[in-house]
């Protein structure tokens, strides 16, 4: 019979003996607590010396240098450099002189040429009369300058109204047999020189006027004869007819208005008296004169025709005023 195993007993011991706790031993001394450690004092403030600055971290002094912060230009040891008192530049000054002489020098030719130029432009647009020549002006230009190719009125800046075309001139004559009676005994009393005359068609062909220039001693006796036929509105001029024109038919029939004036608007001016007449072309008919219940209409006919002469012997007064006297 075989023998049950025997338990396991440690080395000097029994086997149903409880082990013993073997000696804890000391621990080492790193596992000690380090015990704290003493407060140390403050130390006093800047009571430390402080280190040395070495030489190359001092501060460098400025230059004494014009400007005060500009550096001397750096360029190789061997070039040599202009003294601390001087730049090597112009001052601020003398820069600001140099500036302003450049600039007047440059602008003022500039002001010269603008100057010359305005008054040239003002000099061109000066108008000034010439008394000398306004008062032989109807000998000196010619028949086709004293009496244009169109009438028209210098004094409207706007529109012109239809205009009146030159049919044909009249050789200079004596100031007899060229005008009305009454026209004829003022120019003569007043020292007339010469007459000369040109007659005009309306654009539309229905109406005709001879425009006549009486040269005379002054623009005094022109204004004087202006006042004593003011109030007429009878026909002026003698019908000139241009054979081969609308005009050709043109008589003392068919002249039904005028008028007389002065010409220019001053003491000064020109020693001219202008005449007109106007009447109609068509011959057929007496205008101004209608039968039965039209007949009031009548003088509604002659007022246009007034109306017309005075319009046109003022715009041809201002013209040749113009031209005379240089405008």
């Amino acid at each position: 019979m075989s023998q049950p195993p025997t338990p396991y007993q440690p080395y000097g011991g029994s086997a149903y003996e409880p082990a013993r706790s073997a000696p804890v031993p000391p621990a080492p001394p790193f596992a000690q607590p380090i015990p704290p450690a003493p407060p140390v004092p403050p130390a006093a403030p800047y009571a430390q010396p402080a280190a040395p600055v070495p030489p190359f971290a001092q501060p460098v002094p400025p230059a004494p240098y014009a400007h005060p912060t500009a550096a001397p230009p750096a360029g190789p040891a061997d070039v040599p450099q202009p003294p601390p008192g001087d730049t090597g530049r112009p001052r601020g000054r003398k820069r600001r002189v140099f500036g302003i002489l450049a600039t007047v020098s440059a602008v003022l030719p500039l002001l010269l040429a603008g100057g010359l130029t305005y008054a040239a432009i003002k000099n061109h647009r000066i108008q000034t009369g010439n008394d000398a020549f306004a008062a032989v002006a109807w000998h000196n230009l010619r028949t086709e300058e004293v009496f244009p190719d169109f009438l028209r009125d210098p004094y409207l800046t706007g529109e012109q109204p239809q205009g009146w075309s030159r049919q044909g001139l009249a050789e200079q004559q004596d100031c007899r047999g060229v005008l009305a009676d009454k026209l004829t005994e003022a120019v003569v009393a007043q020292g007339c020189v010469s007459v000369l005359r040109a007659t005009y068609v309306h654009v539309g062909g229905d109406m005709a006027a001879t425009v006549a220039l009486a040269v005379v001693g002054s623009y005094q006796q022109a204004t004087q004869i202006a006042e004593e036929l003011g109030s007429e509105r009878v026909p002026m001029v003698v019908p000139m007819a241009v054979p081969g024109t609308a005009a050709a038919g043109w008589n003392r029939k068919l002249a039904y208005a005028g008028r007389a004036r002065s010409v220019g608007l001053a003491t000064n001016s020109p020693p001219y008296v202008a005449a007109i007449t106007v009447g109609p072309l068509d011959p057929r008919r007496q205008y101004g004169k209608l039968p039965g219940d039209w007949a009031i209409s009548g003088r509604s006919e002659q007022k246009l025709y007034q109306g017309v002469a005075d319009e046109l012997v003022g715009g041809y007064a201002r013209t040749f005023d113009y031209l005379a006297n240089g405008r």
